[in-house]
């Protein structure tokens, strides 16, 4: 397995729990207990949104980890209900981007997963930051996820430990 399949483990275990209905078994990644009790965590709240397609940033910085892919990365991501998302020190983020399972058009979703390093070997947090419209909330396994104002006044930012994923949530 590559680096980008490790970083990318955790977002591709939620969505094939999605797919099987809630079967939750994911064996895939090196400490198999923390990776099950992060999907059961964030899943009830993960499960009222489906993914509809899933993005890079940051991966400029290992431009190996790419090498023989067809997936692309980005400095900083745009989309129609968030703009430069990205983490602040540059590093690799896997984002879900997701809607309401609902069909409620006002309620949209990233599910973004620290991938710089899928090891451990050099754990750290890092400061991720976007730009969002509306009443934004963030979760991660173990609950709410503080999100701090910037003295922009326009960005939203959270903290983000290494191999682990947070759940924002935007209501329009």
């Amino acid at each position: 397995m590559n680096k980008l399949m490790i970083a990318a483990a955790t977002f591709a275990a939620c969505a094939a729990a999605e797919a099987a209905d809630f079967q939750i078994g994911v064996y895939c990644l090196k400490e198999n207990a923390r990776t099950e009790q992060h999907i059961k965590g964030i899943a009830p709240r993960f499960m009222e949104f489906r993914s509809v397609d899933t993005q890079l940033v940051g991966f400029e910085k290992h431009p190996d980890w790419l090498k023989g892919s067809d997936s692309r990365s980005v400095a900083a991501l745009d989309g129609g209900f968030f703009r430069q998302l990205k983490a602040e020190d540059g590093d690799a983020l896997v984002v879900g981007i997701m809607t309401d399972r609902r069909s409620v058009p006002a309620r949209k979703a990233l599910y973004v997963v620290a991938a710089e390093d899928p090891w451990d070997e050099s754990p750290k947090v890092r400061t991720v930051s976007f730009e969002g419209a509306g009443k934004v909330t963030a979760f991660a396994a173990n609950g709410p996820v503080p999100l701090r104002r910037l003295a922009d006044g326009l960005r939203y930012a959270f903290d983000l430990k290494s191999n682990n994923a947070v759940l924002v949530v935007f209501e329009m």
